[in-house]
């Protein structure tokens, strides 16, 4: 957000379909960029495809897991979009578009499988 002109570098990511890949950890232990002062809220409301990612896991130590809690616990990121982040890991990979799609059949299947098992999720479309 320090950017000259932020919010329409935000509206060309979008527009462009850019993903900007998010380490939650690493921003906060190199940068000191945490809570409301990450821009992660920002990319979502202007529509900016995000992927969660690991980085240097030398210094910070992180997974995947934890980056995906601290999505919730510091983002307040809400289920649907945890899910929307990890499908655009799979969709805005360098992977082949057969692998991309075994990928993403895998996992909605895994998804399929993990909220059959859970107290019914409020899904986007249940607010109408």
């Amino acid at each position: 957000m320090y950017e000259d002109d932020p919010l329409a570098l935000l509206r060309e990511l979008a527009a462009k379909k850019v993903l900007v890949e998010v380490a939650l950890s690493s921003s906060d232990l190199i940068l000191g960029v945490r809570g409301s002062r990450h821009p992660l809220q920002a990319y979502l409301k202007y529509g900016v495809p995000i992927a969660l990612v690991t980085d240097d896991a030398g210094v910070s130590r992180s997974t995947l897991t934890l980056e995906y809690r601290k999505a919730v616990d510091d983002q307040g990121l809400d289920y649907p979009t945890l899910k929307r982040l990890a499908r655009n890991s799979i969709a805005y990979s360098f992977a082949d578009e057969a692998t991309r799609t075994r990928l993403k059949t895998a996992l909605d299947t895994d998804f399929a499988a993990f909220e059959s098992r859970q107290p019914r999720i409020p899904q986007p479309q249940d607010a109408h």
